[in-house]
């Protein structure tokens, strides 16, 4: 049997039925995406601390949080400027202020990814980790 043959088309996230907005509290919106990345940062933190327990840790619990509040911004900028750049650059261009609105939505996760490995270049750099 070909799957492909009956394949008709991507499946799109409005097409499942599914809320992208877990909580709404006034104007605030909790949505599924961003506790992925919560979720995804609290993970890798904690499993960072269980690897510095172990003998021979190349760093300091004090430079593992750092380095943790390095990648969430580089995740948060990485994300943001790449949706900017590649997904809606006209708009952008033609009102500069609408960039800094992150509650309006656009994140990339190919930024986001640029920017944290970026982010773990420039801390080791800066620290003389290697």
């Amino acid at each position: 049997m070909n799957l492909a043959a009956h394949a008709h088309g991507a499946i799109s996230f409005s097409s499942l039925h599914l809320n992208p907005v877990l909580l709404h509290i006034g104007p605030f919106a909790l949505r599924w995406y961003s506790l992925a990345y919560i979720a995804g940062i609290l993970l890798g933190w904690f499993y960072l601390t269980r690897l510095l327990a172990q003998d021979g840790a190349p760093m300091t619990r004090d430079q593992a949080d750092d380095l943790i509040a390095w990648v969430t911004a580089g995740i948060i900028l990485g994300g943001r400027i790449a949706y900017v750049i590649f997904y809606d650059p006209l708009t952008y261009l033609a009102q500069p202020l609408k960039v800094f609105q992150i509650w309006t939505g656009g994140m990339s996760f190919h930024g986001g990814a640029f920017g944290v490995a970026l982010a773990i270049f420039l801390f080791a750099h800066r620290r003389r980790l290697q």
